[in-house]
């Protein structure tokens, strides 16, 4: 009885992962890599499932920083505190966001004064 249980998780757990689908942006980050089109579709779908996995790990281990209570920014960037490239990407590309919501901010601003 509780392998019936099992594969109705594991239908369940992989019905999610087929729900997250991240092959259109890795066609455009691979394209502005220099790859030529069409990509190869086995390399497509061995870097979604890589990318699947990672983003699956570091968001358990954010998750067991707290107990599993809600995870925050800060806690992927203490995962990554030991990783000086991939930190210090995480904060510009944080600050960009920033940049970004502001710009937004001051255009919808314009908007409402015009």
């Amino acid at each position: 009885m509780d392998s019936i249980l099992d594969d109705t998780d594991d239908k369940k757990s992989s019905k999610k992962e087929k729900d997250i689908n991240f092959t259109k942006d890795i066609r455009v980050m691979l394209y502005g890599l220099g790859d030529e089109t069409p990509h190869c579709t086995e390399t497509v779908k061995m870097l979604d499932s890589i990318l699947k996995d990672y983003v699956v790990d570091m968001t358990s281990a954010a998750a067991a920083l707290h107990n599993n209570e809600k995870v925050v920014v800060a806690d992927f960037l203490y995962l990554v505190r030991n990783d000086s490239r991939k930190h210090a990407r995480a904060l510009h590309l944080l600050k960009m966001n920033e940049d970004f919501k502001q710009t937004k901010r001051a255009a919808d601003f314009q908007t409402m004064i015009d």
